[in-house]
């Protein structure tokens, strides 16, 4: 989640080069996947998930979904789905929050665009009008803006006597409204778990998708998200949280007095999938994980025979693998490089069949160079077709004293 002594993002989110040279390659499809199912309240609703794969890849591959973090799903997902599909998965962002007027698509990651006195576009808590200048971006760290959310949950509030700039009144906006959509799913129990594994279930029936090889990558409330799924049995060999917290309880940031925290338990039991691998990459000071909170997970795990493994990064905070510009983010480049590369050590561990392929840079950027697999090159010594990778052959000739002569060629492979 996101507090008071985040940093604020200075600049809007840009899918980095690497994942936007691969949209722009043919090989590679990133388009939406409907889910149709219900909303919360019952109703018909399509959530609109995006799958992305290779198309020149022989047969189907491993499917990982990625689970988003508490603002829902937005582009940082979509690239990250991409970033998956370079290494020879098929990724799956999932969309869980029903589309509102509260709380539209484009609000999941905000900017400022209003001018001075309009209206901010959210339909929050309070109808307000914004007093300052446009283009100052939305400031998470804002501790007045922080102590302004802890005030308007008290009855005698008057917004009219407390008035916020442009950013400020967006950044509220959309911590009412994306902690509501939050909370609406862990309220729901068990319509949060049937969406996952409908969502699931469909993904495994798309071509390029192999029937049996499934795994899943959260942030935040996705790490959450692909826990419940643990516990519920889907079908997963594998999954990976990043940052993400460990029990699926609802949470009153806003220190509201008349909070509900009740959860619809209606119809939920759990039947542990013991055949997932469960992987925690953890923030030393994440305020949202407390030893207490880990003690119970270990122990919860423990009782219900599952194989995991919980790492802790030190010195980092809570939103460490969010790239600057994503709400929120404590973005830290050591900490996710290493944390990139223990979750591809897992996808080797639970897809031996499916090696990864070469890649230089992870989705937010950072430099991975992940090796390639001796089981992906040719007779030749070559990298094998359908791989993102460059590769470079040298022939080098040496005439010997003798009159011998001696050939050797050299393949190098580059990660892209």
């Amino acid at each position: 989640m996101c507090g008071p002594d985040h940093p604020a993002p200075s600049e809007s989110y840009t899918t980095k080069e690497n994942i936007a040279a691969s949209l722009a390659d043919d090989n590679f499809v990133c388009q939406e996947f409907p889910v149709p199912f219900k909303t919360a309240a019952g109703e018909p609703y399509t959530y609109k998930s995006f799958i992305a794969y290779r198309k020149d890849f022989a047969g189907p591959r491993p499917l990982v979904m990625v689970l988003p973090n508490y603002a829902g799903l937005k582009q940082f997902d979509k690239d990250q789905a991409i970033f998956l599909a370079k290494l020879g998965y098929v990724g799956l962002a999932v969309d869980q929050y029903a589309e509102a007027d509260s709380y539209r698509y484009e609000d999941r990651n905000p900017v400022v665009e209003v001018k001075e006195g309009e209206s901010i576009g959210y339909k929050s808590r309070f109808s307000r009008t914004v007093q300052s200048t446009a283009g100052d971006y939305v400031n998470s760290a804002d501790v007045q803006l922080w102590e302004y959310m802890i005030k308007s949950a008290a009855p005698d509030f008057d917004a009219a006597k407390n008035p916020m700039s442009t950013a400020q009144a967006q950044g509220f906006a959309h911590f009412t409204a994306a902690l509501g959509s939050m909370n609406g799913l862990l309220k729901e129990k068990g319509q949060w778990r049937d969406l996952m594994a409908h969502t699931l279930d469909l993904a495994k029936q798309h071509p390029a998708v192999h029937p049996d090889y499934a795994a899943g990558v959260g942030y935040c409330l996705g790490g959450m998200s692909l826990l419940e799924m643990v516990r519920m049995g889907c079908p997963l060999q594998g999954i990976v949280s990043f940052h993400g917290v460990l029990q699926s309880n609802p949470i009153n940031i806003f220190k509201d007095p008349d909070f509900d925290d009740t959860i619809n338990m209606a119809g939920v039991t759990n039947n542990y999938a013991k055949g997932c691998k469960v992987l925690i990459e953890n923030a030393e000071h994440d305020d949202l994980v407390t030893p207490e909170s880990i003690a119970l997970f270990m122990k919860e795990m423990g009782d219900a025979g599952i194989n995991w493994q919980f790492h802790n990064h030190s010195q980092i905070k809570h939103g460490w693998t969010l790239p600057p510009g994503v709400w929120a983010t404590e973005y830290d480049e050591q900490a996710d490089i290493r944390s990139t590369h223990n979750m591809i050590q897992l996808f080797r561990e639970i897809f031996p069949d499916h090696p990864p392929r070469p890649c230089s840079h992870n989705a937010a950027g950072a430099p991975i160079n992940v090796a390639v697999d001796v089981r992906l090159l040719d007779d030749s010594g070559a990298v094998a077709s359908g791989t993102s990778a460059s590769t470079t052959t040298t022939t080098v000739t040496e005439a010997a004293a003798s009159g011998a002569v001696t050939t050797t060629t050299t393949t190098v492979s580059t990660p892209n």
